[in-house]
């Protein structure tokens, strides 16, 4: 299963490290891909994983908004 998701406000490496982390900690997760500068977040899960789970997992991880899941 993967997901596409779309965030606001990544704007350093740091950033990519604590959404990376925070999605890394989900059992599901089998790979994340970061590219800041399109503020996309490539996912592949082993199995499907609720759009709300993962928005909640990345904006608690700091100060970022998840305009899109797909």
């Amino acid at each position: 299963m993967k997901k596409s998701i779309k965030i606001n406000g990544i704007c350093c490496s740091g950033c990519t490290s604590k959404i990376e982390n925070a999605l890394k900690g989900l059992t599901e997760t089998e790979k994340v891909e970061i590219n800041p500068a399109e503020g996309i977040v490539s996912l592949e899960l082993s199995r499907d994983v609720d759009n709300e789970l993962i928005e909640n997992i990345i904006t608690s991880s700091g100060h970022y908004t998840v305009t899109e899941i797909i």
